[in-house]
């Protein structure tokens, strides 16, 4: 089973410090590091040093800094992560920070260890929407047709596409008063975490009816609405409901203060 964990956030993640943390939670949870890299191929043998290199960043000549590291590791399960930040930048910038990690576990694989991770990571980097789903019912995977043409999603910026296996919401959504959280969900430091069903391939995450009973709790005009999703070959495809148009799409007013220059 293929598992996708991603996590974006807008808080500055510069800083030997946040680096350092980063690696303290993966190894804890038995995520050890072997390769890092800007890109793949990865093939940089980890080390301290080499680490905290990469998380400096660069510095471009319009002052924008910016982190991309790819890291790799073999425990119990083979994973792949991947790390982005950037600050300095404009004044609404349409990027985000993000983690993500990648593994396949087995059937018996203690998913419950998975969810105690992407708390910690959602805490360490103050993020303000992420989800952990298996790869088969990741809706950001999906390409959606939209007048014709194909667009897979995006960012946070153009509203949620759906809800994953494991859902994670911040401060921005929190603060939005008719964002309604289900009573179901359980309260972390800054935000929540929404869990679906008690496993990430259940066939009900499938199921857009089912999805909607949570939409319509928490408010439909949070969310892209579809009429069905289908496979195409090797790849699914999702149309949108007669009459959805994506500006209907409700954004919560984010804080984009720590990664912005402060002249704006």
């Amino acid at each position: 089973m293929r598992i996708d964990i991603s996590l974006s956030t807008l808080k500055d993640l510069s800083g030997e410090h946040n680096g350092n943390k980063l690696v303290d939670i993966l190894s804890s949870y038995g995520f050890i590091i072997e390769k890092i890299d800007k890109y793949e191929p990865v093939k940089k043998e980890f080390s301290k040093e080499g680490f905290e290199k990469l998380w400096e960043g660069y510095t471009s000549p319009a002052g924008i800094t910016s982190c991309s590291m790819i890291f790799k590791g073999t425990t119990d399960v083979k994973f792949t992560g991947m790390v982005s930040w950037g600050k300095n930048k404009g004044p609404k910038p349409l990027s985000v920070n993000m983690f993500s990690l990648w593994l396949n576990v087995k059937k018996n694989y203690d998913i419950t260890k998975l969810v105690n991770f992407a708390d910690e990571i959602f805490e360490w980097s103050r993020a303000e929407y992420g989800y952990i789903s298996e790869k088969g019912k990741t809706l950001n995977n999906v390409q959606i047709r939209v007048d014709g043409f194909g667009m897979y999603p995006m960012n946070m910026y153009t509203g949620l596409y759906g809800l994953m296996w494991t859902n994670y919401f911040g401060k921005a959504y929190l603060s939005e008063k008719d964002f309604v959280v289900p009573e179901n969900a359980v309260k972390l430091a800054h935000g929540v975490r929404l869990q679906l069903t008690e496993r990430p391939d259940d066939e009900r995450l499938s199921d857009l009816r089912f999805l909607e009973t949570y939409y319509s709790t928490i408010g439909d005009k949070w969310f892209w609405h579809f009429d069905e999703i289908v496979k195409d070959g090797r790849n699914y495809i999702a149309h949108l409901k007669k009459g959805f148009h994506q500006g209907e799409v409700s954004i919560p007013k984010f804080d984009r203060s720590e990664i912005t220059r402060k002249e704006d």
